[in-house]
């Protein structure tokens, strides 16, 4: 029932690339806290792995809905929408706050 230990154990599984066990913690976890934006963070991670970025997309715009002040939230965005190719992308970082346009602006794509 614990989110923050099933999102911990979610990004090891995430890292040792096994999914089917990754979706499923995070399955739950929306379950018990829907609002939580680390937890659509954490799926939309999953769905970039998984390489599909528009639901990738999906699950960052709502952690940045649900948390505009957190930078990862709008990274992560970002990086989903060119991912899929999305012509709306250039938008979104004139929208992100300044260090998260300053990163984006700055790093490799």
């Amino acid at each position: 029932e614990n989110v923050t230990a099933r999102l911990y154990l979610a990004r090891i599984l995430r890292r040792q690339g096994r999914t089917q066990e990754v979706a499923e913690l995070l399955k739950g976890a929306a379950s018990t806290a829907p609002r939580d934006p680390a937890v659509r963070r954490e799926l939309g991670h999953l769905f970039l792995d998984l390489k599909q970025p528009a639901l990738a997309v999906e699950q960052f715009k709502i952690a940045v809905e649900q948390a505009p002040e957190e930078h990862l939230n709008w990274i992560g965005l970002i990086e989903a929408l060119y991912r899929a190719g999305d012509p709306t992308v250039e938008q979104w970082v004139t929208r992100a706050p300044p260090a998260v346009q300053a990163r984006v602006r700055s790093g490799p794509r």
